[in-house]
């Protein structure tokens, strides 16, 4: 999943401290979508687990992402 950081501002952070995590690290994401006028969404946090990238995407495109599938949350 890319995250378009100018619409929903996206951050994987650690869970217990909702600190940033770099990439590569896993975490939980938190979510902030800029672009609602009627009820602003402030930091989502989902409760899911991941880590995030910003390795280049065989698409060619250049935001960071969520890698989906069953490597998404892998140790190794």
């Amino acid at each position: 999943m890319h995250l378009w950081q100018d619409v929903v501002y996206t951050q994987v952070c650690d869970p217990d401290t909702y600190e940033p995590v770099p990439y590569g690290e896993e975490g939980t994401p938190v979510y902030t979508h800029l672009e609602r006028t009627s009820q602003p969404m402030i930091r989502l946090v989902s409760g899911d687990r991941t880590r995030w990238t910003d390795a280049p995407c065989a698409c060619g495109r250049t935001y960071p992402r969520l890698p989906t599938g069953s490597t998404a949350a892998s140790t190794t």
